[in-house]
């Protein structure tokens, strides 16, 4: 197939790529994200694709592998995926909110977006191919792209009689008329010519949203919507199945499927799974079935006529008798906003998230959050480890702080004269905390409060996002209505009415080591203060790739990174800029909102769609938060020589007797060899792998022993 408008990535890796195990020195990326939640059921090969919010999963059913993709590991074009379409031999699309468009020919990937291509959308939700062979790519908010005669082509509200420009779903009848799904105005024909809208204002389907659309062999056209499952032949027009008229466990329906027997297969947003044969329905709910979620996002019918669904927790298929669940999580991530990090003295991680709560990783995630009744509340905004371990943990419910023997405490309304929520927690010199509010500034020692606020005409306003501590001790919080300054003896306000800081709402402050203050706002960019002098920094003096900054963190060489809404992380070494985006780096979004290094020179990312990144330019540094050989169960592997010219040792250390197994797999993932497969005992051991009649290039092992799994890559060389 002709690639036009493309960028091409190398292949990076296909293949089992677990958390645990990422550390490799010439891998400059990692993702932390949220792979439970699945979006998208989709098949290439003998591989189940499953879209999910921070990633994809290639599960083989038959040798119950999987696989997992990422934006770091992968050319990805972003990690939220949405749809995908298979070529066969030439390749697969896949579409993703976000990150535009991409394409995998087995070898290498190329991507569709705003910048490189005639795309007027980067959030991608529906891929199809019609009966003429033309590829139709729907977006979010801006139409349909059909990709016909080797050359993109755009219908919109603005130059087609389309009725909406929010696509959800597209498939076609064999008339070669498209049919689409749209979110606000109905159901949409395309005849190759003429436009034909379907919705309530006509009185062709009880909802104009439209989730879904599949067409059957009889060419009925079958509408998943938020009030039913709407049917539309060219002999009775419409008519729509809802819970009043129908055995339906509910009329939110949000997709539709057919199966090889001519069943239509429906899944509900809430209440299971139905079947309809055309005379009598079939129910799947947690409470009749082995159903594992009611809340079912997506349907899909493998080719061997298994029936699959996505769900807020992983993926599960329909065997004929049971619904099995397919496990999907890599991380204890829920969600993927994360606002806040940073590690302790063993370099072990903590992130604050939006939806899960604190998480330490320490090589396995431990979660700290309302539902195991450790924190009052699973949104943490500020996470703050100090010089003795002790972790401070901000949010809506307050303050939490687990000292070195591992207890929790809580200060909120009941316990404290705090003030919340805390966004952003900082450590003076002399063990005082201090803590960004919404309440004014707040210090904290040995369990005496003091609040300083715009009442006492201390702050410009109560609405602090930051706080910061500079070389001499001094107190720097950033508000919404300008930046203070406390010297111990007084505040002073800096404003934009001042003329020294570009914009009066300020998000972020930092201090770097030669004692310059830096500044981020909402809409003016980045201010630096030398202690005698303002220097701006926007978007049309600098290299900032926006104005609105979120996060900074200066590095110990005398650089600042920059955490963006919209323009991903930019880094200023004193003389040039430099822009990570989702267009020019693997990083997983472009909205940041927290930084910090570790002890090995990573940069940790915080991002608000993307989950967590790790990143180092010379390769991600191992650190503690790995899974080492001796934690209880796990093992240590390490492959020589690699590169491989013959055979290759994998020399393996347990720290318990245990099942051992090692898989090979090649680009694609395809399974080329099993090694293994006998009991061990704790200690060192040796597998060999004859690589003799392998061909060059790059592989993957994916070792188990026990419950416990670990992979890396190896290279053939001839």
């Amino acid at each position: 197939m002709k690639q036009i408008y493309s960028v091409v990535i190398p292949l990076i890796a296909i293949a089992l790529v677990s958390y645990s195990s990422y550390a490799q020195s010439d891998q400059k990326w990692v993702n932390y994200t949220n792979t439970r939640s699945t979006l998208k059921i989709g098949q290439r090969g003998s591989d189940i694709w499953i879209g999910t919010e921070g990633g994809l999963v290639q599960y083989n059913r038959a040798m119950q592998t999987k696989g997992f993709l990422f934006r770091a590991n992968s050319g990805l074009p972003g990690n939220n995926i949405t749809s995908f379409f298979d070529e066969g031999n030439d390749g697969v699309w896949i579409g993703t909110l976000g990150g535009g468009l991409g394409f995998f020919d087995g070898t290498n990937w190329s991507s569709y977006n705003t910048r490189n291509s005639p795309f007027t959308s980067n959030d991608i939700t529906a891929i199809h191919r019609d009966h003429l062979g033309d590829v139709w790519v729907g977006t979010y908010d801006h139409g349909l792209m059909r990709y016909a005669d080797s050359k993109w082509e755009a219908f919109n509200t603005d130059n087609s009689e389309i009725a909406s420009d929010n696509i959800y779903a597209i498939a076609s009848d064999t008339s070669g008329h498209v049919w689409i799904a749209t979110r606000g105005k109905g159901v949409v024909e395309f005849d190759g010519t003429n436009w034909s809208a379907y919705n309530d204002a006509n009185g062709a389907i009880s909802s104009n949203y439209a989730n879904g659309i599949v067409v059957d062999s009889l060419d009925k056209v079958w509408v998943a919507t938020d009030k039913g499952l709407s049917v539309y032949d060219a002999i009775n027009s419409w008519w729509t199945y809802d819970n009043t008229n129908s055995s339906l466990p509910s009329n939110s329906i949000a997709a539709v499927a057919l199966d090889k027997s001519g069943n239509i297969w429906a899944a509900t947003s809430s209440s299971g799974v139905a079947k309809f044969n055309g005379h009598d329905w079939t129910i799947y709910t947690t409470a009749n079935s082995s159903l594992p979620e009611s809340q079912v996002r997506d349907i899909f019918v493998a080719a061997d006529g298994t029936v699959w669904i996505a769900t807020s927790d992983g993926a599960a298929y329909y065997n004929g008798t049971s619904w099995v669940h397919v496990e999907t999580t890599t991380t204890a991530l829920t969600q993927n906003k994360v606002n806040s990090a940073s590690v302790d003295s063993k370099n072990v991680l903590w992130l604050g998230s939006d939806g899960t709560g604190a998480l330490r990783y320490d090589g396995s995630w431990s979660v700290f959050s309302d539902a195991n009744q450790i924190l009052p509340s699973s949104t943490v905004r500020s996470v703050l480890v100090d010089k003795t371990d002790r972790v401070w943990v901000g949010g809506g419910f307050g303050l939490a702080v687990k000292d070195a023997a591992g207890q929790w405490k809580v200060y909120d309304l009941s316990t404290s004269q705090l003030h919340f929520p805390v966004y952003a927690i900082a450590m003076d010199s002399t063990g005082t905390t201090w803590l960004a509010t919404e309440g004014g500034v707040v210090t904290f020692i040995t369990g005496s409060w003091h609040t300083y606020n715009q009442a006492a005409l201390q702050l410009p306003s109560d609405n602090v996002n930051a706080v910061a501590i500079d070389k001499n001790n001094d107190i720097w919080a950033g508000t919404d209505q300008g930046l203070a300054h406390y010297d111990r003896s007084s505040w002073t306000t800096i404003t934009k009415g001042s003329g020294s800081i570009p914009a009066d709402n300020v998000n972020a402050v930092a201090a770097d080591k030669d004692g310059n203050i830096w500044v981020g706002t909402t809409g003016g960019g980045l201010a630096r203060y030398n202690g005698t002098s303002w220097t701006v920094f926007d978007s049309t003096n600098s290299g900032l790739p926006v104005n609105d900054v979120q996060a900074i963190l200066p590095d110990n060489k005398g650089g600042v990174w920059v955490g963006t809404t919209g323009g991903g992380l930019a880094m200023y070494d004193g003389t040039n800029w430099k822009t990570l985006n989702i267009f020019n780096s693997q990083i997983p979004d472009n909205d940041i909102l927290a930084l910090a290094f570790d002890h090995k020179g990573n940069l940790i990312i915080g991002t608000a769609n993307g989950g967590a990144a790790i990143y180092n330019e010379s390769g991600v540094v191992s650190a503690v938060h790995d899974v080492a050989a001796g934690a209880e169960g796990n093992a240590g592997v390490v492959v020589r020589p690699n590169p491989i010219t013959g055979a290759g040792v994998f020399n393996v250390t347990l720290a318990q007797p245990s099942q051992v197994t090692v898989a090979i797999f090649d680009a694609l993932g395809n399974r080329i060899a099993n090694l293994g497969g006998v009991m061990m005992d704790a200690g060192e051991h040796a597998i060999n792998w004859d690589a003799a009649g392998v061909p060059a290039g790059a592989y993957f092992y994916h070792l188990r022993a026990g419950s416990v799994a670990t992979t890396g890559r190896v290279i053939v060389a001839r």
